[in-house]
C-alpha cells in the first residue's frame, strides 16, 4: 500500500477490513491503510475514527499508533489527538490505560518546539488519570532526544560528509 497504494486501493481495503471477521486481518489492513504515503487519506483515516460503525473503539488507538509510524502521518497524529483530545476523553475516559498510553507516540520528537507543544498541550490538560506516568515517560525521552542530538549532531554531520560520494 504504501509504494503503490492510491484512493482506489486504499478503499479497497478499507472495504476488506469491514468485511473480514479474523481480527489478524483486520490488523494487518489496519496497518496497510496507515501506511499510505497520502496526507489527504492518512487524514480522512483519522476522521474515520470518530465512527464506530467503521473503525472500533477496540482498534482506534492502533490505528493512531499505526499512523505515528508513517513518516507522512506522525505530526498529523499528534496534531488529531490534541485536536481532539476532549472527544477521546468523553469517549474512553481518563481512567483507559490505552488512551493514557497514546501520549507516547510522541517519544520520537526531538526538537525544543515539538518538546514546547507537548508541554502545552499537558498543561492546558493537567488532569492526566492512567496517562500521567506515560506522560512524564515521554517528556523525559523527548527531553533525552533533543540532548542526544545536541552532544552528537556535529559528528554524525562530520561523518555523513566523510562518506563516498557515488555518481
Amino acid at each position: 500500500m504504501q509504494n503503490s497504494g492510491n484512493e482506489a486501493s486504499w478503499n479497497y481495503t478499507l472495504d476488506q477490513y469491514q468485511k473480514t471477521p479474523l481480527a489478524q486481518e483486520k490488523e494487518k489492513l489496519l496497518y496497510a491503510l496507515a501506511s499510505i504515503k497520502n496526507v489527504t487519506l492518512l487524514s480522512r483515516y483519522l476522521d474515520l475514527l470518530k465512527d464506530s460503525n467503521l473503525i472500533k473503539s477496540q482498534d482506534v488507538f492502533t490505528v493512531i499508533r499505526y499512523i505515528s509510524y508513517n513518516s507522512y502521518g506522525k505530526s498529523m497524529a499528534w496534531n488529531w489527538i490534541q485536536l481532539n483530545w476532549e472527544y477521546l476523553v468523553n469517549r474512553f475516559t481518563l481512567n483507559d490505560r490505552t488512551l493514557g498510553r497514546i501520549v507516547t507516540i510522541a517519544e520520537p520528537f526531538n526538537t525544543e518546539l515539538q518538546l514546547w507543544q507537548m508541554e502545552s498541550f499537558f498543561k492546558k490538560y493537567p488532569e492526566a488519570g492512567a496517562g500521567e506516568k506515560p506522560r512524564q515517560q515521554a517528556l523525559e525521552t523527548v527531553k533525552n532526544n533533543i540532548e542526544w542530538l545536541k552532544q552528537n549532531r556535529k559528528s554524525i554531520s562530520e561523518w555523513f560528509l566523510a562518506l563516498p560520494r557515488s555518481g
